[in-house]
């Protein structure tokens, strides 16, 4: 892996246009006459990446059956890379540079830095050893004898859980009752709010420890009661969700291509789910058909749909999916809702108890429709308006439905949990794709070759895929060390399952 090399450069680039005369002043401190970086100004360099372009990751969205992209990569289950691995690699090089200068600091400055930088670090590794597996870690972006170590080593994914876990909980306490460390105008997750940062910390522990629950229940079980001695995101205004904005430049990472041209059709599997309980997303999931038969009618376009194919006879996915304003979706309150249902479930860290599982699961699907609220620009008798697609009163009605409360055995209202979650991650494909793997829920059926029209077969022969595969640097930059990692995944294959995967 070639890991980019510091530049000093990065120093004057971090702060973005809309910068206050105190960070110019920040700046100007005549940085080639010292000797270490600020703190501050490397973990701004590294917020982007890690939380806002790193989410960018196209094909994954048909693996997971949000989107339905007719011939794309992903759609034919062939290899594919993604900035993921790119953009947290690179960041990773700043990050342990803070994390380096400030281990054992005493200034409250340095140690709310240090914090930041380890839960950035730890976020963004967190999802690269979920999408691809083993990786390197431990030896990634550290420096040795004065040089970046550009061949490092790939570290098991149960024990890069491990070491991130407990770099979280470092930053936790770091934190402590802190309130603030000045990042100037680069954190648009928190705005410098470092007890929201708390919160972003401990609930990435809570689905980290749901994720290996069942490869590691003592583990789990052991995070989770810790968890629950701090706080968690408590509402959609807390969602670690980075803010983005109508001015070029700042999008939302995925509005330039799909309203460029490169529309892409809402899945049938979403699609007919949701349909099957009268959901209210589906109105801003799914545009209606423009032309044909089913003018007017919402109708998902099947997975990996390989015959002649006029888009427009199908759904494309609805505007407020992809807005310029919409936020990075990194780890938002439903998911911690449907995260805590899920504990409570089974008595995970925490007393079993159904009624707090369904008091759970109903706050998830609540605050995932509170989220998906959003106006949306229509034509309606030729002229644009701009409308919602539900209201108060329809969402009370559709809490009242049985699709809202948990029933049936344990294992029918996982089912519930676990399908409402993959609705509500609309637009995280990773974090879809990695609970998907998990829990085995919605089911995606191997295709056969044998269906009318058929589907696309792909590197998998028709296997849903389980993980991403290395990207091509590893075997020109790395390559004795991806080489092992290379036998170990059955020859970096689709099909190969992560550690945590043994559904």
């Amino acid at each position: 892996m070639k890991i980019r090399t510091l530049n000093i450069i990065v120093l004057l680039t971090v702060l973005f246009s809309g910068c206050t005369q105190k960070d110019f002043d920040l700046v100007n401190t005549n940085i080639n006459s010292v000797t270490e970086p600020n703190n501050v100004y490397l973990v701004n360099g590294a917020l982007d990446d890690i939380l806002n372009f790193a989410a960018d990751h196209g094909d994954i969205s048909d693996w997971v059956n949000h989107h339905s992209g007719g011939s794309s990569l992903g759609s034919q289950y062939l290899d594919f890379e993604i900035k993921l691995w790119d953009k947290v690699y690179g960041a990773n090089v700043n990050l342990n540079d803070v994390i380096r200068l400030t281990e054992g600091a005493t200034e409250e400055k340095d140690q709310y830095a240090r914090a930041v930088a380890l839960i950035l670090q730890g976020f963004g590794f967190q999802r690269v050893t979920d999408t691809y597996g083993d990786i390197p870690f431990s030896e990634a972006g550290r420096e040795e004898n004065g040089e970046l170590n550009d061949k490092p080593a790939y570290d098991t994914q149960q024990a890069i859980y491990y070491v991130v876990l407990d770099n979280l909980k470092e930053a936790i306490n770091l934190i402590g009752e802190g309130t603030k460390l000045d990042m100037g105008t680069a954190d648009r997750l928190y705005e410098s709010d470092l007890q929201l940062w708390k919160r972003f910390a401990n609930s990435i522990r809570l689905r980290m420890a749901i994720r290996m629950r069942f490869v590691d229940p003592s583990k789990a079980s052991s995070v989770i009661s810790d968890v629950m001695n701090y706080p968690l995101i408590s509402s959609n205004a807390e969602s670690a969700g980075f803010n983005n904005w109508d001015q070029n430049g700042y999008y939302y990472p995925k509005f330039n291509a799909l309203e460029a041209g490169s529309r892409t059709n809402c899945a049938e599997l979403m699609v007919d789910y949701l349909k099957s309980t009268d959901d209210l997303r589906l109105q801003a999931y799914a545009l209606p058909v423009e032309i044909g038969d089913h003018a007017g009618e919402i109708v998902g376009l099947p997975a990996g749909y390989n015959g002649p194919l006029d888009r427009a006879h199908f759904s494309y996915i609805g505007r407020v999916t992809y807005q310029k304003e919409l936020p990075t979706q990194n780890l938002m309150y439903s998911e911690v809702c449907f995260l805590l249902a899920e504990a409570y479930l089974y008595g995970v860290g925490v007393n079993a108890n159904d009624a707090t599982a369904n008091d759970w699961y109903r706050k998830g699907i609540e605050a995932s429709l509170e989220y998906w609220d959003r106006e949306d620009e229509v034509v309606i008798d030729g002229s644009a308006q701009m409308v919602r697609y539900y209201n108060e009163d329809d969402v009370e009605a559709f809490m009242a439905t049985d699709i809202a409360t948990l029933s049936g055995t344990d294992e029918a209202k996982f089912e519930q949990i676990a399908m409402q979650k993959w609705v509500a991650l609309m637009g995280n494909d990773l974090e879809a794709f990695a609970e998907m793997r998990r829990t085995g829920y919605p089911a995606v059926a191997t295709r056969t070759g044998s269906e009318d029209p058929a589907l696309y077969l792909g590197n998998t022969n028709g296997v849903w895929p389980r993980r991403v595969v290395y990207p091509d640097n590893e075997m020109l930059y790395n390559s004795d060390n991806y080489q092992k990692a290379y036998d170990a995944t059955n020859r970096n294959s689709m099909l190969h399952k992560v550690w945590w995967d043994v559904n």
